[in-house]
């Protein structure tokens, strides 16, 4: 339980300087201890934009906790509609992330595995069909995970 709490609040804590994220900056205030973060770890920020003249915005930050864990928050902002904003709680194995992303959208909880692969200046999300989960994983897990392309493109950028 205490493995689960500390990095949600220090993602509470990162997502309360993100601007857009209504729920986490309502929550923002929680206090965090900054000693499972890595001494010289950064955090890294990616911004991808698509739809109908760029309008729609997804943004990712992730921080490396101790021991490659990974923490961050994914908030989807299409324009004019309802997004989804959530955290990321995952590993990282040399440039590859997996993890679950926790979320809410339309005012419902929902989570799902996640794979992501640092390439340069760019974070590659992996997109693939999503299938009910098995028992002890995310709602939504991959259907067939090796599969599926890094072919979502978020470019990094600094972190505000």
């Amino acid at each position: 339980m205490y493995r689960f709490i500390f990095p949600v609040s220090i993602l509470l804590l990162l997502a309360a300087c993100q601007p857009g994220n209504k729920e986490a900056n309502a929550a923002g205030d929680a206090a965090a201890d900054t000693s499972a973060v890595k001494p010289n770890s950064e955090v890294m920020c990616f911004v991808m934009t698509e739809g109908d003249n760029n309008q729609d915005t997804t943004r990712i930050t992730l921080s490396t906790l101790l021991d490659n864990k990974v923490a961050g928050t994914m908030d989807w902002m299409p324009h004019e509609k309802d997004g989804a904003y959530g955290t990321i709680e995952g590993e990282k194995k040399g440039d590859i992330i997996t993890g679950i992303y926790r979320y809410t959208i339309e005012s419902s909880q929902q989570s799902e595995e996640v794979a992501f692969k640092l390439s340069g200046n760019q974070l590659l999300q992996k997109e693939g069909e999503l299938m009910e989960k098995t028992p002890g994983q995310a709602d939504l897990v991959f259907k067939d995970a090796e599969k599926a392309p890094f072919s979502k493109k978020f470019d990094r950028v600094d972190c505000e």
